[in-house]
């Protein structure tokens, strides 16, 4: 994302992935989580609105809306000092939290 910004320019390799695996998974779920820098600004509303851009990435692309929820978390939890622009940078992310996999439970059998 462009500092200030919640247009999602182009996907990530990891957004694409994402969408990929949950496409083969259809009983994945997930909660993506949004973070911005600490630039002055309403941070909070960004970071939520970040997090619905690539919401609306992976419904676009097939995913039903039930599967994937969206929250934004502002400038809390910043990756690096916040002092340079590679610093600023890598706290406007996207984070996925996998709340199902899809997965069969262990104790499931698994046929071929």
């Amino acid at each position: 994302f462009d500092e200030g910004s919640s247009e999602l320019n182009a996907p990530s390799e990891e957004l694409v992935l994402l969408k990929e695996t949950m496409l083969l998974l259809p009983d994945m779920t997930v909660t993506l989580e949004g973070y911005t820098n600490s630039n002055p600004g309403d941070n909070l509303k960004l970071s939520k609105e970040r997090a619905e851009a690539a919401k609306a990435y992976l419904i676009s692309n097939g995913i039903d809306e039930e599967r994937v929820n969206a929250v934004g978390y502002g400038s809390t939890n910043l990756i690096m000092d916040n002092n340079g622009q590679e610093d600023k940078e890598a706290s406007r992310r996207i984070e996925v939290k996998v709340e199902t996999s899809g997965f069969k439970k262990p104790w499931e059998k698994l046929v071929l």
